[in-house]
Parts: C-alpha cells; structure tokens; sequence
C-alpha cells in the first residue's frame, strides 16, 4: 500500500509539473468596448458634416453650406477648422449675416480672441444692422472694448441694461 500512495504521489507531482508547463488555452476576455455619449454625437456629427457637403453642395447658396460646415466643426470642437468655413462663407456671400456673427462667437468664446471678435461683430454690424441679434452684439462688443480698456464696470453695466 505504501508503493501504491507513493506511486500516486509521484504521478500527482509529474502531472502537476506538466500541466504547469502547457500553455494556457483560456484566453482572457477581451475588454468590452465603452463608447461614450461624447463618443456617440461625434460620429453623428461626423457622418452629418458628409451628408450636408452632398446635400447642400445642390443648392446655390455656399454661404449657407459653410456656415452649416462651420457650426458642425465647433460642435467637434474643431476651432480652427469652424472657423476657416465661416471665413470662406463669409467671402462667398458678401451679405450672410450669420458667418460673420459665427466668426465672432468662435474668436471670442473658443479661441479667446477678443479684438477679432470685435472686428467680426463689426462686419456683422455692416452687413445686418437690423437683424434681430443686433443689439445684443452691440452690447457685447461694447463690453468688450471696455475690458480692453481696462474699465469694467459689471454694476454700471447692470444698471445700464436695467434701464433698457
């Protein structure tokens, strides 16, 4: 009886030292692919910026494809790229107002460019004085030219609006 446990001890060894030896054929799982909402709008709004090239490209209004362009490419947070097609619409329909107010949004809010900013709401201005978003891109550059000068004043502003 004593050969015959020590004859299993030895084969339990022996096969524990083989088994150790082979490769493992579990392959872990592969990591599960999390795609986030982010992830998710900027496809959608990949594939649209392609569908509204096609679409609008039909149309003989390039002013209004390029600012569509241009707002698509911020959404990506694509600064500069918005930027350059709210440019080009800008040049190719001399009265497109909303480029021009584009321009300014996108100097001012996402590449912290206050002066340009300012000069794009002042084409804005000329193009469309009585557009409905006029006065408050009045507003706006006033303040802006006020902080430029060093002089801001947020209660005088306040009061200011208040009277209106």
């Amino acid at each position: 009886m004593k050969a015959q446990t020590l004859f299993l001890s030895a084969l339990a060894v022996f096969a524990a030292t083989q088994l150790a030896a082979q490769p493992s054929f579990t392959a872990p799982a592969p990591a599960p692919v999390v795609l986030t909402q982010a992830d998710l709008r900027r496809a959608a709004y990949e594939a649209r910026v392609d569908e509204v090239v096609t679409w609008r490209t039909t149309l003989a209004k390039p002013g209004e494809l390029l600012t569509d362009m241009g707002v698509m490419y911020r959404q990506l947070k694509e600064f500069p790229k918005a930027l350059a097609a709210f440019r080009k619409a800008a040049a190719a329909s001399p009265t497109h107002p909303q480029s021009r107010m584009n321009i300014g949004v996108v100097l001012m809010h996402d590449l912290n460019d206050p002066k340009g900013a300012i000069a794009a709401w002042e084409d804005y201005l000329r193009v469309a004085p009585n557009d409905p978003n006029a006065e408050n891109i009045r507003r706006s550059i006033e303040e802006l030219k006020s902080r430029a000068e060093g002089g801001t004043d947020l209660d005088k502003a306040a009061r200011e609006f208040d009277k209106q």
